[in-house]
């Protein structure tokens, strides 16, 4: 399986070399991370996914070789930062973005009216982050393509 270039670095370590890694999501970060942290390392997860996918990507990720060591629901705390940003990321966008491309812009950064943030707000969006540890013992070359990550999107 080839690395997505967002995931490309962590080819960079050789195989249970790692002691932590940091990393937002992605389809197999996860997975990745699961083939380079060393038995005993920590992988520290953010992710926005729709609530209704949460159990998959925990089934997912612990298949990939983790145990949650801590789970934080960050939904209200990250609605907050997306409204107190509100104005500042309107001003930019209009400031610096062609207007045929205000609006995608608008979604991505989540502000007042942007679907993330509805589906937030509403709660079928959820932004959680992991504290995930891989068990002693564990084999470091542990077959990478078995976890699958779902995407945050069908």
């Amino acid at each position: 399986m080839a690395p997505s270039p967002r995931t490309r670095w962590l080819w960079r370590f050789a195989p249970g070399t790692g002691r932590e890694i940091i990393a937002g999501g992605g389809l197999c970060a996860g997975a990745l991370a699961a083939a380079v942290v060393r038995p005993g390392g920590r992988l520290l997860w953010t992710d926005f996914r729709p609530a209704h996918k949460l159990q998959a990507l925990r089934r997912a990720l612990r298949d990939a070789g983790w145990e949650t060591e801590v789970e934080e629901d960050m939904s209200r705390n990250v609605l907050r930062a997306m409204e107190m940003e509100d104005q500042r990321w309107n001003k930019l966008i209009n400031r610096q973005i062609p207007r045929p491309l205000r609006a995608p812009f608008r979604e991505t950064a989540g502000v007042k009216g942007s679907k993330i943030e509805q589906a937030m707000g509403q709660g079928a969006v959820r932004y959680i982050r992991s504290a995930l540890r891989k068990p002693a013992g564990t084999n470091a070359r542990r077959n990478v393509e078995q976890a699958r990550i779902p995407a945050v999107v069908d």
